[in-house]
């Protein structure tokens, strides 16, 4: 095979300069696609990342609200039961009332809790479309 000619190697550089520009171009517009996706996907990301926070306060929220409720239920339950032990062995009055009064607080702190939990509830509560 003979040696190429400068005609034939700039005709070879030529071609390759032609590849490379095209090369270029499809790098060009894949980077713009991928800058346009980024951009759009950006606001997807922070609505989606705001929506996880959302859900994580929401269960701690709810899990508060379970243990108030679970701890409320447990202290009417014990107090009841000492109410009626005192009763049942015929405590003095003093304790009966004491009783009664720990009961009433409770009373007092559970309409309280549940008032304020109710209110948290309605005003993050969305409208009904």
């Amino acid at each position: 095979m003979a040696d190429p000619t400068n005609a034939d190697i700039l005709a070879a550089i030529h071609a390759g300069n032609a590849a490379l520009a095209d090369v270029r171009a499809t790098l060009n517009f894949v980077t713009a696609k991928v800058l346009l996706m980024a951009n759009v996907l950006d606001p997807v990301v922070a609505q989606l990342t705001a929506l996880q926070t959302a859900v994580a306060n929401e269960t701690t929220i709810d899990q508060s609200a379970i243990t108030l409720l679970n701890g409320l239920g447990g202290q009417i339950a014990a107090l009841a039961a000492q109410l009626a032990t005192a009763i049942a062995n015929q405590a003095d009055p003093a304790t009966v009332s004491a009783l009664v009064t720990q009961l009433t607080t409770l009373g007092t702190t559970v309409t309280a809790s549940s008032t304020a939990l109710a209110a948290a509830v309605t005003a993050n509560t969305p409208a009904a479309p």
